[in-house]
């Protein structure tokens, strides 16, 4: 589109300022992916010897929210020695009734977005999904074990990457008891895990994670030392081939 076509010129070619003014604005929908083109003529009579000067666009953002629901034939075949064999479920199913993006988008609007499980069910319902209480309760607390592995990992890969960590806790009431929430982490990870303490030894025994035992060291000997632990004891310890010990061993 030259000059003399530009939208922001007036009918007798002169620019009323405004290109100059949005000169380096980034576009807002400039990096869009267009999933549909619609092109509109005007609506009044166009003359045969109209010149085409090119489109004016208008980009609209939408979603759209369908039911999917997919029937699985597992074709089967009996083999001369009369076993059978069968097409098998995709693994990320996991046996489930409920797909991945549909599994997923509760997971997000309950833990992300805190919407209750009531809400959840009854919008879930208006969509046209045949789901009940009991199980919008189990896509929501089972066969996570996957998410609860990479959480586990996290804390122990986080503090392997820093050389500090921040720590904080909050407590409140759940079901008449006290509970309450620590957070490990700093500006590269964030962890945190429920207990029912939140004393000192509660504390430490979350930093250890999944490596939760007894260390035979200069602390540890110097403590033993402080509460007079008898000197023989003191060295048979120190110089036992093993200086760590989990809480099984014990």
């Amino acid at each position: 589109m030259d000059d003399n076509t530009d939208p922001d010129n007036d009918e007798n070619g002169s620019n009323k300022g405004k290109f100059s003014k949005r000169k380096g604005k980034r576009s807002k929908t400039a990096n869009l992916q267009i999933h549909n083109e619609k092109v509109i003529e005007p609506e009044a009579h166009i003359p045969s010897n109209a010149q085409f000067i090119g489109y004016k666009t208008f980009v609209v953002q939408n979603i759209e929210i369908n039911n999917i629901n997919t029937c699985y034939k597992m074709a089967r075949y009996r083999l001369a020695d009369g076993s059978i064999v069968s097409g098998q479920l995709p693994a990320e199913l996991k046996g489930s009734h409920f797909g991945t993006t549909l599994r997923t988008y509760v997971l997000y609007q309950h833990h992300h977005c805190q919407v209750t499980q009531s809400l959840l069910l009854e919008q879930l319902r208006e969509w046209g999904v045949d789901i009940s209480a009991g199980q919008l309760n189990r896509l929501l607390s089972e066969k996570y074990d996957d998410f609860h592995q990479e959480k586990d990992d996290l804390l122990n890969k986080g503090l392997g990457s820093t050389g500090y960590i921040t720590t904080d806790d909050t407590g409140g009431r759940h079901q008449g008891k006290n509970g309450f929430v620590t957070h490990i982490g700093n500006e590269l990870f964030a962890w945190f895990q429920s207990s029912r303490s939140k004393s000192r030894v509660n504390f430490l025994s979350l930093l250890c994670a999944d490596q939760l035992g007894y260390r035979i060291n200069t602390a540890a000997l110097n403590y033993m030392k402080q509460k007079k632990l008898p000197i023989a004891q003191r060295k048979s310890l120190a110089n036992h081939p093993c200086q760590f010990f989990n809480n099984e061993a014990l």
